[in-house]
């Protein structure tokens, strides 16, 4: 009998996500006495009722929580080795809510950084790179670039 549950929960998760399902379906007791037939059946019947209040478009959902990683231990050395978490995303919240955990100033300062992919190789003044290592120090558009911008409204 138990591993039928396990198997039912197996294939309602892979169908119908914990976060997305009502409170009253979301543990294994809760489950355990429904068939999977009628959990479909429910999962439909939300998923029209939601489509009729206008809130069951991904659209206007909220998102998922990001899943957790594990990394096993790597060596980055920020020129030929680069460990897999070096190019995650930033976190999904509020900025207020992770840059305090961000050095203000970063040591050491590396002035001879590689530009030439974004199109400003020779561009930006080593002064300005070497501003952009803290964020105590505010930098203006106009030190990216020597060229004056210009912003046209239509």
């Amino acid at each position: 009998m138990e591993i039928a549950l396990d198997q039912k929960l197996a294939l309602l998760n892979s169908m119908w996500a914990v976060e997305d399902r009502p409170p009253t379906l979301k543990t294994r007791e809760q489950i355990r006495n429904h068939s999977i037939d009628t959990l479909m059946v429910c999962k439909t019947e939300i998923g029209k009722e939601e489509t009729r209040k206008g809130v069951g478009s991904a659209q206007f959902g909220r998102d998922r929580r990001p899943e957790p990683k594990k990394y096993e231990a790597m060596i980055d050395d920020g020129v030929r080795n680069f460990h897999l978490a070096r190019f995650d995303r930033l976190p999904a919240v509020e900025p207020r809510k992770y840059m305090r955990k961000w050095e203000i100033k970063r040591e050491p300062v590396y002035r001879h950084i590689p530009l030439r992919h974004y199109g400003i190789e020779g561009q930006v003044l080593e002064s300005t790179i070497v501003r952009m290592h803290n964020r105590g120090t505010p930098v203006e558009m106009d030190m990216l670039c020597r060229e004056k911008v210009r912003i046209c409204f239509l």
